[in-house]
């Protein structure tokens, strides 16, 4: 007890085995050390705050960052986690956050759908992402439609034709904003001539119903019905940007027939999140995993995808499951490429490498879909 006590003073406590990185339980200014924005104190509050902040730092090797809701200097978010840390450490992890609701608390976190273009850009630090309402806006044709999701339900998605089609990608974004701030990908695949078709989760832009992740397989599962239709195609090829990629790796596994290959830019794996706090779950991530719908757990379900995988990992990943990407890869039945930037943070290979990202981008499609690129 005196040596964990003498450590904690010193904020030099770490676990053992664990990655330094940096973590996600997001507060809703901008990315910064949670505890950086708290009040300072002084005498022994300071000396407090002080111990705290370095067994944050160094025992959970992570900084929280904003994705969703919050408060970054909220004291409760900043006193769970020290809480967690401590008891852990005094060796007797006890869960802190309740299973009850589980998955929603999660969506409520890990979802932020109300965040503007501008926001995700500043929160990024990426000039080149869009900033419009709509693609025509970019010059590019586009089709808005409405599909049915659920009883009384639907979710927006606008297909992007190219002019000299080559093949067709339905793209699943990220966990934040609407769908017209992830139109850079989009407008250099349809430039390309890869068409398009991006749509918004239940509860982002102008869709439906209340957002969540308990609904990210149903809405997805529309979208590909309605592609398929539209476009007359047997297959498409599936691209999902950082949360996206968990129905992408699900809708593979469950239907190989209309699917003939995925793109994962900065995969999500729940696991590997929830692992990544274990201090707050009392250690026991399976438990709390199975909260979810098991078709949401990549590693497993990619263990079923036979179709060819390119996946983009980040070596300055803000969330944990770019540094396990290669053994999550091992898993999967079917070829697998993996392309890492090692400078990058989560999913900026299209805003920061554009040229290197969209070379190996267009090349996976042009061997999955046999064709060759207008410039050959």
């Amino acid at each position: 007890m005196a040596t964990f006590c003498a450590k904690l003073r010193r904020g030099r406590l770490v676990r053992a085995g664990r990655r330094p990185g940096i973590g996600q339980l997001q507060p809703a200014s901008p990315p910064a050390d949670v505890l950086s924005g708290m009040p300072r104190c002084p005498g022994r509050k300071a000396q407090i705050a002080g111990m705290v902040a370095g067994l944050v730092r160094e025992k959970a090797g992570f900084r929280l960052v904003y994705v969703g809701g919050g408060d970054a200097r909220s004291p409760f978010l900043v006193g769970l986690v020290a809480l967690g840390l401590v008891l852990c450490g005094l060796g007797g992890c006890v869960p802190l956050i309740p299973e009850d609701g589980f998955v929603e608390l999660t969506s409520r976190f890990a979802l932020a759908p109300q965040r503007t273009c501008g926001e995700l850009k500043r929160f990024a630090g990426v000039a080149s992402l869009p900033d419009v309402d709509n693609p025509g806006e970019l010059g590019l044709t586009y089709e808005e439609a409405f599909v049915p999701v659920a009883e009384g339900l639907r979710v927006r998605l606008w297909y992007l034709p190219a002019a000299a089609e080559r093949g067709t990608v339905v793209f699943s974004m990220g966990a934040a904003a609407g769908m017209n701030c992830y139109l850079l990908i989009p407008k250099e695949l349809v430039a390309a001539g890869w068409s398009v078709v991006i749509y918004e989760y239940e509860g982002f832009g102008e869709s439906d119903g209340r957002a969540s992740m308990a609904v990210l397989l149903r809405d997805a599962d529309a979208v590909l019905d309605w592609t398929l239709e539209r476009t007359a195609r047997a297959r498409v090829t599936l691209l999902g940007a950082s949360v996206g990629t968990i129905p992408s790796v699900a809708l593979a596994a469950e239907r190989p027939g209309d699917v003939n290959a995925v793109v994962l830019d900065g995969a999500i794996s729940l696991r590997a999140e929830i692992d990544r706090l274990w201090f707050l779950y009392g250690g026991q991530t399976e438990r709390y995993l199975a909260h979810f719908d098991r078709r949401m757990w990549l590693e497993e379900q990619i263990t079923r995808v036979h179709q060819p995988v390119l996946a983009f990992a980040y070596g300055r990943d803000e969330y944990a499951t770019s540094a396990r990407m290669p053994e999550i890869l091992a898993g999967c039945p079917g070829p697998t490429t993996l392309h890492t930037f090692p400078e990058l943070g989560h999913a900026r290979g299209p805003y920061r490498q554009t040229g290197e990202y969209f070379d190996i981008l267009e090349g996976f499609l042009s061997d999955v879909w046999g064709t060759e690129s207008p410039a050959q």
